[in-house]
């Protein structure tokens, strides 16, 4: 079965050490030289945490999943895992080198180890709105919702 080109099957630590511009002259002198990445390396860039025990938890985990040498889906299943056991549920992951994102959530903590960033988002579910039987007399809360026809 051939492999689709946007999943890859390397190991996390491997896309930690592979170099974007292998095999250019100017880069050829790294070759051969082999980088550990330890839980010193990995930094903190954002956090949302009332509880310094998140921002711990988060580097913990992602720690543990580069001993482990997972692949990127990899590392977002056992980060999101180890959150809902340790916090409750609805924590979400993302884990990747190009990715682009927008969130509305409730707490957030953003950490990034060489190229590679992890985005670890809590969403709160809404509770179920309460509706009126008499809805001709309900007003829109949100005056600028889009309305499509």
């Amino acid at each position: 079965m051939p492999k689709h080109p946007l999943f890859s099957t390397k190991s996390f630590a491997a896309l930690l050490q592979e170099d974007p511009d292998e095999g250019k002259a100017s880069c050829r002198f790294k070759e051969g030289q082999e980088k550990a990445f330890r839980k010193q390396d990995i930094q903190l860039k954002a956090s949302s945490a009332k509880d310094e025990e998140l921002n711990n938890v988060a580097i913990e985990l992602l720690a543990k999943s580069l001993e482990l040498q997972l692949i990127e889906n990899e590392v977002a299943s056992f980060i999101k895992a180890g959150f809902d056991e340790k916090f409750g549920s609805n924590w979400n992951v993302i884990v990747g080198r190009n990715f682009g994102s927008h969130l509305s959530c409730t707490e957030h903590i953003q950490l990034s180890i060489a190229k590679i960033s992890v985005i670890i988002f809590k969403i709160d579910p809404q509770p179920p709105s309460s509706h009126s039987h008499h809805s001709e007399n309900r007003r829109d809360s949100n005056p600028h919702k889009l309305k499509f026809v």
